[in-house]
């Protein structure tokens, strides 16, 4: 097994029904100061400690919640969290998910540390007219990287400056979250003096307030004014508490549901700890699922080959692929690190400097190379995998490979399909008008179809792909994957037990 050398990325441009382009460029996420909020913003959302549900004090108690937006940073963040350590104070941080993947174990201190994660979306991208599929990446990517770092469900979402309105405020209602706003802002954002900062969050403590400060890079006066405000809360008898606290976020038991001639696999009592992200084993024998967190199932006689939940990852596993042997099979984390396994050969990783995590990878027919994919649609080919072009979206969720190795598919949470070297372009959900939030692409043998898994369990089949059945309909599940078997296919579902 091999880990952590850095490979060569690529960019290119791409087609899909003719149409070329632009190629990806991969950046470092830039905190700037289109990261703050301004003054007068607010939109609507719990502002109050009392606001939130399982919250059981009085309004009239003596407490004042503490939360910190726009982290972690490896400087300001650990400062911050030092200082609430030496005053045994607890408080509540709203992360921004391409923060949180690139120092996931500053994630990991902040809730080993007694403190609450909450997200603050992946860019930290306004939240209001936004479309599904971009909702979906925002939010529910970042709340499920939170969830896999800290096994705690998140509860609550702040919207980045505050801006929200009654459409943000019941999409997350839907999701189960609530809109976190707060009601003291000192704006320690702009700098104002240390003193400035202490002073506009003592002179305005009321019970119940929800102060925010920031644990951004750029927020230099915040760690210092820290201290002065903890001790002068407590001189005026005010205790700080936690908002939006979960439980834990719970194991989640899979479902492989067969369809046309595509054998069962029983899964018995399997349950997992963290999400899974189902992978084909060789043709016609079992499936394996991974886990964010390293676990690996192999079931229906698949081999299992090693697991790469011994380690700490950095990020969570969020896809794998095997060899055609049946006798190897690689995993990736969203920062990139590739784990190899059995008759797989380690052939490098994504580089360090990600705009956006890693979200797909696919195998070529020789077991010699693999392809990763990240959120923005930027293509990585190692080992004798060709690379072939990216694209430049926003929301790419998935890859598939065609069966010679000269060519894959992209495939967007909105439903688009992007086609490369001999792939042909068959079709997408998003042409169709379908709602997004497709959450993968599965291949036929032949190379000349593909199906789309939605993730209500609906599938949509293009080219020579059948139509064999959905599992759409099914309450309290969320489709995960689709793996394609001799005449047929399985979809992979999972809830929370």
């Amino acid at each position: 097994m091999a880990f952590s050398s850095i490979g060569t990325g690529y960019s290119g441009r791409a087609r899909t029904g003719g149409r070329a382009l632009a190629a990806a460029t991969l950046l470092v996420v830039a905190l700037t100061g289109a990261l703050a909020h301004p003054a007068g913003a607010l939109g609507p959302g719990a502002r109050r400690v009392t606001d939130v549900a399982g919250y059981a004090g009085a309004p009239t108690d003596p407490v004042v919640a503490l939360t910190f937006d726009d982290g972690p940073d490896p400087v300001t963040t650990p400062q911050i969290l030092d200082v609430l350590a030496s005053r045994g104070a607890k408080a509540t941080f709203f992360v921004v998910g391409a923060q949180a993947a690139r120092y996931p174990d500053l994630v990991r201190r902040i809730a080993r540390e007694g403190h609450v994660v909450a997200g603050h979306t992946w860019s930290h991208a306004r939240l209001t007219g936004m479309s599904e599929a971009t909702f979906v990446r925002e939010v529910d990517s970042t709340n499920r990287m939170i969830e896999s770092l800290t096994n705690v469900a998140v509860r609550c979402v702040r919207p980045p400056q505050g801006v929200s309105d009654t459409a943000v405020v019941a999409r997350l209602a839907g999701r189960g979250l609530t809109t976190m706003q707060w009601s003291i802002d000192p704006q320690d954002w702009r700098t104002p003096g240390v003193g400035a900062i202490v002073e506009r969050v003592l002179a305005g403590a009321r019970p119940g307030d929800v102060v925010v400060l920031h644990d951004r890079r750029g927020a230099s006066q915040t760690p210092a004014a820290l201290p002065a405000i903890l001790d002068g809360l407590a001189q005026r008898g005010y205790r700080t508490v936690t908002i939006c606290g979960g439980g834990a976020s719970g194991p989640v038991r899979p479902e492989v549901v067969p369809y046309g001639a595509a054998p069962p696999v029983a899964v018995g009592d399997l349950v997992s700890r963290s999400p899974l992200v189902p992978m084909a084993a060789t043709a016609g024998v079992g499936l394996r699922l991974a886990a964010g967190d390293g676990g690996l199932f192999a079931l229906g006689g698949a081999s299992f080959l090693g697991s790469a939940g011994a380690f700490e990852l950095r990020s969570p596993v969020v896809a794998g692929a095997a060899t055609t042997s049946g006798q190897g099979y690689w995993l990736v984390g969203g920062d990139g690190g590739v784990f190899a396994f059995g008759d797989a050969p380690y052939a490098g990783r994504a580089p360090e400097d990600l705009r956006r995590p890693v979200v797909g990878m696919a195998a070529t027919p020789s077991g010699k190379g693999y392809w990763l994919v990240g959120g923005d649609g930027g293509v990585f080919a190692f080992g004798d995998a060709p690379f072939l072009g990216s694209v430049s979206v926003a929301n790419v969720v998935g890859m598939a490979p065609t069966p010679t190795g000269l060519g894959y598919w992209l495939v967007a949470g909105d439903g688009g399909v992007f086609a490369f070297g001999d792939a042909p372009f068959l079709g997408s959900a998003a042409e169709l008008a379908l709602a997004g939030d497709i959450v993968a692409i599965a291949p036929t043998a032949s190379g000349r179809g593909y199906w789309l898994l939605r993730a209500d369990g609906e599938v949509f089949a293009f080219g020579d792909a059948p139509f064999l059945g959905s599992a759409a309909g099914v309450a309290g599940r969320r489709a995960v994957g689709i793996v394609p078997g001799p005449g047929g296919y399985s979809v992979v579902t999972e809830r929370r037990v």
